[in-house]
């Protein structure tokens, strides 16, 4: 583990315009430039170290979609359910939502006891699934379980109205042993569940965004329910999540006619299950506007809280001792994996649960600090600085997640920043001099400038695509073929290279002229000139290099996207589980469900009382 310091350098990176008109319409002129004030540095939020530690918030794709439902008050109901006794069979759910109709459709295979852990390039899966704009059309959707594997192997396209191509697998032995529990009239065991992971079912890959000719979120008209951001992906996870329930119950029953149907409570401590590799790294490399989309948007909402005055505090912090010793609860309960640099789960837990005493102690006395009577001035600061002091980046990671969880109105007027920063492209500003490029890279990349890369360890690793499965790899240059299919992922080296050469030309040349000399270098101009306008749009690290670890990159995007209890299996594979107890589609019309979650039962990190409104606590 690396403890990493609290950094005293404020922010200096850019705020785009339409960041301050969003941040002011959502508190005001005064109060948003408080806000924007304190942004954490940017070297604080995208070194690795940080990237590892961070959590889902409320601002998670998944969260946001789920809120956004309860909001809405989607319908989602099941129209056809024909699962015989091996499993096999079809399931059919309609969904209405803010006067859209669309539906999911599920086909479940007969188990053969396989666990299958989901590769690109397998051929066989438990369930494949659809979904598509539109009321359900059973003969339609007959015709479309014929094409989908052939299409999606094959590299054909479906028709406009599919939204998405997805495949799921089961986790057999604790599928099989709530099939067991409801066939014998039982509910399962909710801690043996635990021990699982909290899922019966894998997400195995979603097609969609363009991909195989299904239609991407940006082509959704804004009304549409799912025209933001990876909402349509994570839908697919909440309908596999509703899939495995139906499934599960429908051939408990083909077994025995007085099968227990799964109970709410046994419900919300399930979730998705799903495990990522190295792609993700490429991804948040390749693609800076939506790294900056990410970070920015829970940097606005966490900045918010950091802001609020003692008194406001003060009335919160009652709320988050609850938040903290709920986390501190959870991570006791989870088990430590095999990665050396991981924190342990206990070690995180007892920092968490001394950052609850804190905030109680803050509730009942204005101070954080046992050691001081007087009142803490900024008690949200001083409580994240507590929080590195107890050596624990993990628990730091978690504080913040509950920050920004305490003021959801600020934290929803937020979302709309992620959208927003993910449309903008990079554009070649040929115009510009070589002057003023080079202090694009004075400014903005002086971390990647000042890499040594003269060893051979600070360059050790490449990336490439897997011409044999499809898949994103990482070799080791010294040892592995395939170094001349590389792909980009070094932006160290290409700002290096692309400086050296334009400190050999005069400053008040234009880039134009550079570039006519050498094109290769065009793509990192565009992209120095895009971090000129966006904040947080780099990984802080040499990626190539033997020090940094892909899972921390991959922890980062998995956790925005909502990934809960994440834990590396190797420095290059992160698993864990989506939609822990996510609102069930009976309490989507008002009820709440809270009201089903047992007693002491494994609650999800990022949903929390804290997502009241703030006036109703």
């Amino acid at each position: 583990m690396n403890n990493q310091q609290e950094s005293d350098e404020r922010f200096s990176g850019p705020i785009p315009p339409f960041v301050r008109d969003l941040v002011s319409a959502a508190c005001g002129e005064t109060d948003g430039a408080r806000v924007l004030g304190a942004l954490r540095s940017e070297d604080d939020v995208m070194s690795a170290h940080a990237m590892r530690a961070a959590k889902a918030t409320s601002l998670s794709f998944a969260h946001s979609l789920v809120e956004r439902m309860k909001r809405e008050h989607w319908r989602i109901e099941c129209v056809s359910c024909d699962v015989d006794a091996n499993g096999e069979g079809t399931v059919v759910y309609e969904i209405t939502a803010a006067g859209h109709q669309f539906h999911f459709a599920a086909f479940s295979q007969a188990s053969d006891g396989i666990d299958r852990p989901g590769r690109f390039t397998e051929w066989t899966f438990d369930f494949l699934g659809i979904l598509v704009d539109g009321p359900a059309d059973l003969a339609a959707i007959e015709h479309e379980r014929e094409e989908i594997v052939g299409k999606v192997w094959r590299g054909r396209t479906t028709n406009l109205s599919t939204l998405g191509w997805t495949v799921a697998n089961r986790s057999n032995r604790f599928y099989d042993y709530v099939l067991g529990r409801l066939e014998a009239g039982q509910q399962p065991e909710l801690d043996h569940l635990a021990e699982g992971g909290g899922y019966i079912i894998r997400n195995a890959g979603y097609y969609a965004n363009g991909r195989h000719g299904t239609r991407a979120w940006v082509s959704l008209p804004p009304d549409h329910p799912l025209a933001y951001p990876y909402h349509v992906d994570l839908f697919a996870l909440y309908m596999w999540r509703l899939t495995s329930f139906t499934v599960v119950e429908a051939q408990a029953r083909s077994r025995n006619a007085a099968a227990a149907r799964l109970e709410p409570g046994s419900k919300l401590v399930l979730g998705v299950g799903n495990s990522s590799g190295l792609g993700m790294v490429a991804t948040l490399v390749r693609w800076p506007a939506w790294l900056s989309a990410f970070s920015l948007g829970r940097e606005l909402a966490l900045a918010y809280a950091l802001t609020r005055d003692t008194e406001t505090a003060r009335a919160d912090a009652t709320t988050l001792a609850a938040l903290l010793t709920r986390s501190a609860r959870l991570y006791e309960t989870l088990p430590d994996g095999d990665i050396d640099e991981m924190e342990r789960h206990a070690d995180i837990a007892r920092a968490l649960a001394t950052l609850a005493s804190a905030a109680e102690r803050f509730a009942a006395t204005g101070s954080v600090d046992d050691r001081q009577t007087r009142q803490t001035a900024s008690p949200w600061r001083a409580l994240l600085a507590k929080a590195r002091s107890l050596g624990s980046d993990e628990a730091h990671g978690q504080l913040v997640a509950h920050l920004v969880a305490l003021y959801p109105r600020f934290a929803a007027a937020m979302e709309a920043v992620i959208p927003s920063t993910m449309k903008i492209t990079r554009q070649q500003r040929v115009e510009a001099t070589v002057g003023e490029l080079l202090d694009i890279a004075d400014t903005r990349y002086c971390w990647a400038l000042d890499v040594d890369r003269s060893a051979p360890e600070t360059a050790m690793y490449f990336w490439y695509k897997s011409g044999e499965n499809g898949e994103n790899r990482r070799g080791e240059r010294a040892i592995d073929p395939g170094v001349e299919n590389e792909t980009f992922v070094d932006v160290v080296g290409a700002v290096q290279a692309f400086c050296t050469v334009l400190r050999s030309r005069p400053r008040d040349e234009l880039v134009a002229r550079v570039l006519l000399d050498h094109p290769e270098f065009v793509h990192i101009a565009s992209r120095m000139q895009l971090a000129a306008t966006l904040p947080y749009s780099e990984i802080r690290e040499n990626v190539i290099g033997q020090s940094f670890f892909p899972m921390d990159a991959i922890r980062f995007l998995l956790t925005t996207f909502g990934l809960e209890t994440s834990q590396p299996v190797t420095r290059q594979w992160v698993r864990g589980v989506f939609l822990l107890n996510a609102v069930l589609p009976e309490d989507l019309l008002g009820a709440s469900a809270s009201a089903h979650m047992p007693q002491g039962a494994r609650v999800a990190l990022s949903g929390s009382v804290a997502g009241q409104q703030e006036d109703e606590r």
